[in-house]
């Protein structure tokens, strides 16, 4: 793992635990309504159908609160799918651009679960390629860290979503081109609603 990922793991729990105090824990904390927020992490990529490539990714949302546990958001993620086949090495950029709307299904004072879906699109760059193709989404999410403090929310969640991904050949140079970028990311986030 490179080192500003690490640096981002840790920054990401800095911030969700700043300000927890005991004395927070004993306080009466009553539900504001949030207006607005952002949410930022990192994501594992593995493709479903060709085992030879995985990747990682950055993503940014802005997320617009609907009603009590209802959430829309605007997600853009950006990351490398790389692998190697036959001694060839191929490295492609990868370019995710949704709309999100996601559930919250249970939560606590520390914990809750949502399930989401996102639609748009997807664009993929390898050398002279240069393709795009509807993706789709759809993923559940668990915070494992929570922290309520006055009108702002933090919280570090991780996610698991299935994406559907299926693009025109991103390169001829290998025996079996990729043509499903379909798969599994596993991410780790932060959100801030204020």
């Amino acid at each position: 793992m490179k080192s500003y990922k690490i640096f981002f793991l840790l920054a990401m729990i800095a911030v969700v635990l700043i300000g927890f105090s005991p004395n927070s824990l004993a306080e009466e904390q009553k539900e504001e309504k949030r207006v607005i927020g952002f949410k930022f992490g990192i994501g594992y990529y593995a493709l479903l159908n060709d085992d030879r490539f995985d990747g990682s990714s950055n993503n940014f949302s802005l997320i617009i609160p609907i009603d009590a546990g209802l959430s829309a958001a605007v997600y853009h993620e950006s990351g490398n799918i790389t692998g190697k086949q036959d001694g060839k090495t191929i490295s492609s950029d990868l370019t995710i651009y949704e709309l999100r709307v996601s559930k919250e299904l249970a939560t606590s004072k520390n914990l809750s679960a949502s399930v989401f879906l996102g639609a748009g699109n997807g664009e993929i760059e390898s050398g002279d390629f240069h393709d795009s193709s509807l993706v789709a989404d759809i993923g559940a999410e668990l915070s494992v860290l929570k922290n309520i403090r006055g009108t702002a929310e933090a919280s570090l969640s991780v996610n698991l979503l299935y994406r559907y991904f299926n693009i025109s050949p991103v390169a001829d140079v290998l025996t079996d081109d990729i043509d499903d970028l379909g798969g599994f990311v596993l991410g780790l986030n932060l959100s801030v609603l204020f």
